[in-house]
């Protein structure tokens, strides 16, 4: 069991997360109740990070029947933030801030500092989702601030990369770049290529509309890590980008057959680790078809009746879903 599970764990990092799947599926079979738990969580992880977020959610809730899990708080508080972590992706957020905060509330009677960073970045994620950008900040800074005083690095780098995203988003853009700039630099010693993918695409995000051929760059070089590692989810806004960024050029037709590939890897994930709003709006910015607006339209709809009344209000108000919905009803009007 222990070599199938260190196993499962070298494919994980490597980026091979088929096999790695495959491996623990087979080390649960073998294990016996004390060392199963240790392997479900660990297939649930990468059941999560390969988009399957059904199948993680029945995991973890699994989990959370275990009398091992009931009977240690710091593995309890583990399943119910990576419970919240599926939420989030489902787009529930108010449910995915709940279960963040009741895994908080475990790591402040535990002792458990660390966990407590973690718990923090996962809370600022979501509200940062919803658009409450400056809570988000906060959140981000408090976690980011555990992680220095632990010599957390990597715990770093996740943060700065959130913090970076946040101000962006509240019109600090210069103070955005400089953060995520540090970010990909330190990545790029690591040979941390899943990171550099994901960050790649941010910065190019951030620089498209004002410099579409560092954009292009960044895209090519993430391109490159997400073919190898088949990282789809990271395909899709990498692709939206790049169309537009084409389109932006002027080369529509090229621009257009990105479109068209980012459907395609759109077909192949459920998630696609992006805001999906802003991915159709790209994909109607690139083309002018109105269907895509429909879509950035219905998306936004969508997470907006999951939100409680006072997130409503606030996620209605960020400045994309202001354009998206300007849009549509400018086009419904005519």
């Amino acid at each position: 069991i222990q070599v199938l599970e260190m196993l499962g764990e070298i494919y994980r990092r490597n980026g091979n997360l088929d096999e790695a799947e495959s491996v623990f599926n087979l080390a649960i079979k073998l294990a016996d109740e004390m060392t199963k738990h240790r392997l479900m969580l660990h297939l649930g992880n990468i059941q999560f990070y390969r988009s399957k977020f059904e199948e993680a959610l029945a995991t973890y809730k699994t989990l959370l029947e275990s009398d091992v899990i009931k009977n240690s708080k710091m593995l309890m508080a583990t399943v119910l933030s990576n419970i919240g972590g599926v939420y989030h992706s489902f787009g529930k957020y108010h449910m995915a801030i709940d279960y963040f905060k009741r895994a908080m509330e475990i790591d402040k009677e535990t002792g458990n500092t660390k966990g407590m960073g973690v718990r923090l970045n996962n809370i600022g994620s979501a509200y940062a989702e919803v658009g409450m950008f400056s809570d988000a900040e906060k959140y981000f800074r408090d976690a980011l601030k555990i992680d220095k005083a632990l010599g957390n690095r990597e715990g770093e780098l996740t943060k700065l990369g959130n913090l970076s995203s946040v101000l962006y988003h509240q019109g600090k853009k210069v103070e955005a770049m400089r953060i995520l700039n540090e970010v990909i630099e330190e990545l790029k010693k690591q040979k941390n290529h899943l990171g550099i993918a994901y960050y790649s695409v941010q910065m190019a995000d951030y620089m498209v509309e004002e410099n579409p051929d560092e954009a292009l760059k960044l895209l090519r070089e993430s391109e490159k890590h997400c073919l190898r590692y088949k990282l789809y989810g990271y395909l899709v806004p990498c692709y939206a980008i790049l169309a537009y960024a084409l389109k932006q050029k002027g080369n529509l037709r090229k621009a257009k057959k990105y479109v068209n590939m980012a459907e395609e890897y759109l077909s192949r994930t459920d998630n696609i680790e992006w805001n999906s709003v802003e991915v159709y709006f790209l994909f109607y910015k690139t083309t002018g078809d109105v269907e895509y607006l429909r879509m950035a339209y219905d998306n936004l709809v969508k997470t907006g009746e999951e939100l409680d009344e006072g997130m409503k209000r606030v996620y209605y108000n960020v400045k994309l879903n202001r354009e998206v919905l300007e849009e549509w009803r400018r086009i419904k009007q005519n």
